[in-house]
């Protein structure tokens, strides 16, 4: 569902409700109890609540932005499936946008701005703890070796920093 149909139906519900057209649920005793404004009330900030966290959680971008980083995992998880798509399996730019498109709410823009940064500065999305120079200079410290021997000896150096 689109953000503009979310935001047609919360229109349309909050015009119901301000109508007087949303009610009170039946009483115990079967018959139908006068909707009060404090019932109206709580149905609107529940409806609302409802609403506003299904949109956090559809575009964790916007959550951080206003503060709320319960859903961070969510954009970080996404960031490491890119830059491991670019640069250990060999998607092209297109792949990664697309990736990002379909798996969130992201505007083009952004997206098209994240996997150029993740093509042209490998690793980022492995966090601070991740020093491209450091990787660098153990890759080419020993010069030109097999690959087999290389991959343990990267293996020893990812080790040693856990």
């Amino acid at each position: 569902m689109s953000f503009r149909t979310n935001t047609s139906i919360l229109v349309f519900a909050v015009t119901l409700a301000l109508h007087g057209c949303v009610s009170a649920p039946p009483s115990p005793t079967g018959t139908q109890a006068p909707a009060t404004a404090t019932d109206t009330r709580q149905q609107l900030d529940a409806l609302f609540e409802n609403y506003f966290e299904d949109n956090l959680r559809a575009n964790p971008v916007l959550a951080t932005y206003i503060g709320d980083h319960r859903y961070d995992e969510q954009l970080r998880a996404m960031r490491l499936v890119v830059d491991t798509g670019l640069h250990a399996k060999g998607w092209t730019r297109e792949q990664a946008i697309r990736f990002m498109l379909d798996n969130s709410t992201m505007a083009e823009s952004d997206v098209v701005s994240e996997v150029e940064r993740y093509i042209a500065r490998p690793g980022q999305a492995l966090g601070p703890k991740f020093d491209l120079r450091d990787f660098h200079r153990e890759v080419l410290s020993d010069g030109a070796v097999p690959m087999d021997t290389l991959e343990a000896k990267v293996d020893r150096w990812i080790a040693a920093r856990r």
